[in-house]
């Protein structure tokens, strides 16, 4: 029987489900020791991201350059950004890798998959059942971190709980030396069962609780903290044939957020969401491959911040979603993929997008893909609803951001190990959401982002490698270069067996120079590169894993972003047990 958790990306058709730049981070099969939170596996996985300080403090993607709101988070494929943030913002700083097993990353607008706010590209967080069991312990000074899985398969059912803890404390922001402590608890139960050859029924259960010491700014450090918890259940139904698949998804999830500061200020944040999805997707034919399917959304949203200022937000809406795509094989080189979402929101009304992607291969191991397409944003719940004590009022006649993506794509395998792609992109973004005279309003410009990405993996049995080198142009309305956005970025992710039962790897990261904004001047200011380099060595017998290693190599000194420190070099040992 097989395993449905890593489902097929919806609307995407048969052909285009090979070729659309994606990433995968297969936690059983990657280095997962190198890394506690997701923000570490961004570090050398190409994603441009910012985070305020140490492990838990608040953490931004920028993905190909675009905005902090523009990268939509899913769970097993379905939405869960939380709609009580101001600008529809995700905290990637909460999340922890205990409870997942892999991470899918999407480049580029993805609005044609997920909906509304892919705009800029989407992070799919996955819960599979990993293949084996195991406990595990890390440490790396006060930092301490526990994961756990355990699997069964009887009955046709598979059943897996996989979870753990981490905790740490450390300096966040440049200046002063107090430490803001971070415990994570996170966890997650699937269970699928089959009916019989055709039919499995299946469901998820993920959570998340976070208490994070915060700092208000560089200079403000004392007295804050936060706590957010994350919870979700999905339930599928799935009937696949050897030439079809139908699909059901239903969906809830819930974001609570507290936040305490000094004089009794207390700030509370709330959302959920309810989610339902039905596709279905046909190949009966040899050239021609179709699916669609609907989805709807509900989002709702309410927070309040007492203090001296004081911000609220109740509101809600919902989106509808119709969806289909056509695939056509003219011949075995050539190929073609058109695909079409409409959108209707209960307040912003009707967006549609779509894709059109055409794949040749030249010869038998380089391809060529063109592609063009469309995606949106819809304004947050906030920016439509919120109002606060200095005269803010939201706007309901706001409109979605709008983008456009043109992309070529070249894939070449001059060896069964050995995989090259290179992507050149256009991104434009119009309609984006400004904040002008105490409310937000669309703007008449345009923010473009171009950009260059080389990715090359090479694997054997002994040796595995990868590599990845961005150069992307992010620039707003003025053409001014937009605040922390790199214009070079480059990563080396390599792996060597010494023995038979040991490894060595290093991972090394560059973030060459960008612009920012000075933490207690706010000047724009140019920040210089950073250079990061992990190593270690991995030693296994029996089904135990002892992994030694050094982070930040090199003691690298940077800000990133200004006023924040992160951390220098440190030892970090692992021991590992699979069964």
């Amino acid at each position: 029987m097989p395993e449905i958790w890593i489902r097929q990306t919806p609307n995407a058709g048969k052909e285009s489900i090979k070729n659309f730049n994606k990433i995968l981070i297969n936690f059983d099969e990657s280095q997962k020791f190198t890394s506690y939170d997701v923000k570490s596996v961004f570090d050398f996985a190409g994603v441009n991201n910012f985070q305020s300080g140490s492990i838990g403090q608040q953490t931004s993607v920028f993905t190909r350059g675009s905005n902090s709101n523009h990268t939509l988070v899913l769970l097993n494929g379905i939405p869960i950004n939380d709609q009580s943030t101001t600008n529809g913002l995700y905290d990637f700083g909460q999340d922890f890798i205990t409870n997942l097993s892999s991470i899918e990353i999407y480049k580029g607008p993805s609005s044609i998959y997920f909906g509304s706010d892919a705009i800029g590209g989407a992070i799919n967080y996955i819960t599979a059942p990993k293949k084996k069991d195991s406990i595990s312990y890390g440490t790396s000074g006060s930092l301490g971190d526990t994961h756990f899985s355990k699997t069964i398969f009887a009955y046709n059912t598979i059943s897996s709980l996989q979870g753990g803890f981490h905790q740490s404390k450390d300096s966040s922001a440049m200046t002063g030396s107090e430490k803001d402590l971070i415990k994570n608890k996170s966890g997650s139960m699937n269970i699928q069962k089959w009916i019989n050859d055709n039919i499995s029924i299946s469901s998820s259960v993920t959570g998340r609780h976070t208490y994070s010491q915060i700092d208000n700014s560089a200079i403000k450090q004392i007295g804050y903290d936060s706590t957010t918890l994350f919870g979700a259940f999905q339930g599928n139904l799935d009937f696949l044939t050897r030439f079809s698949s139908t699909n059901l998804r239903l969906h809830h999830h819930f974001h609570k957020r507290k936040y305490n500061s000094p004089n009794n200020e207390f700030d509370e944040y709330n959302s959920n969401s309810n989610f339902l999805r039905l596709e279905h997707s046909n190949n009966t034919f040899d050239n021609l491959h179709f699916g669609g399917g609907v989805d709807y959304k509900i989002d709702k949203a309410n927070f309040a911040n007492r203090g001296s200022y004081n911000s609220s937000l109740a509101g809600d809406y919902s989106t509808q979603g119709y969806f289909g795509n056509l695939s056509y094989f003219f011949d075995k080189t050539l190929s073609s993929t058109f695909l079409y979402r409409i959108n209707s929101n209960s307040v912003i009304g009707d967006k549609d997008d779509y894709k059109l992607s055409i794949t040749k291969k030249i010869v038998d191991n380089f391809d060529v893909k063109l592609s063009h397409g469309t995606g949106h944003k819809n304004p947050s719940l906030y920016e439509l609803y919120g109002a606060d004590n200095f005269g803010y009022r939201g706007n309901k006649n706001l409109k979605a951001e709008e983008a456009k993506l043109n992309e070529v794509t070249l894939i070449y395998n001059p060896a069964k190990d050995t995989k090259v792609g290179v992507t050149l992109f256009k991104n434009e973004i119009q309609n984006l959401i400004t904040y002008v005279n105490n409310t937000y309003s669309n703007s008449s410009g345009l923010n473009n982002q171009n950009g260059l990405e080389l990715n090359l993996n090479y694997s054997t049995h002994d040796y595995n490698m990868g590599i990845f080198a961005n150069n992307i142009i992010s620039q707003d309305s003025s053409n001014l270069t937009q605040l922390r956005r790199p214009r070079n970025t480059l990563g080396i992710n390599f792996k060597n067996k010494i023995t038979e039962n040991s490894n060595y790897f290093l991972n090394y990261s560059y973030t060459g120079n960008y612009f920012d904004t000075h933490s207690t001047s706010y000047e724009r200011i140019k920040m210089d590169n950073v250079n990061i380099t992990n190593i270690g060595v991995i030693t296994s017998y029996y089904g135990t894993s002892l992994i030694f290693g050094i982070k930040n190599l090199l003691n690298e000194n940077y800000e990133k972003p200004h006023g924040y420190s992160n951390r220098g070099r440190h030892i970090s040992l692992n021991l590992e047990t699979k069964y």
